[in-house]
């Protein structure tokens, strides 16, 4: 049984399994992913988790009022992406799951490099984790 407040191992293999059947998802898919991820780990394993943007000011702010460069998911100390877990020494600007989920259908605030067709069977991998 685990431990309350620890993920299970599978998880990072996981997540680098699906980095790799997806390119480029820092690239326009990092919100997408941080949105499922968040909704997984919450519902799966009943995770404290929150979700957060690396704010850039060279971004122009768009109609949610979000500068941002990528989006993550915040869990205890660190930082997750489809890269792997991080240590979360720099800032992360929390941002609710209702206003991610809105700005995900919004395609010209995301980079076009992830491809977009992609996205459903990405969202069921991470369902599977």
């Amino acid at each position: 049984m685990r431990k309350p407040g620890l993920l299970p191992n599978h998880v990072a293999k996981k997540i680098q399994e699906i980095n790799k059947r997806y390119p480029n998802i820092n690239y326009g898919g990092c919100g997408a992913f941080s949105y499922y991820l968040h909704q997984t780990l919450k519902k799966k394993y009943g995770q404290e988790v929150s979700i957060v943007y690396i704010p850039c000011e060279k971004t122009p702010e768009n109609a949610f009022g979000v500068k941002f460069r990528h989006m993550m998911v915040s869990w205890k100390n660190w930082y997750i992406d489809n890269n792997g877990f991080y240590s979360n020494h720099s800032k992360g600007i929390e941002i609710s799951p209702r206003t991610l989920k809105a700005m995900i259908d919004v395609p010209h605030l995301w980079n076009s490099q992830f491809e977009k067709s992609n996205t459903e069977s990405m969202i069921e991998d991470l369902k599977r984790i």
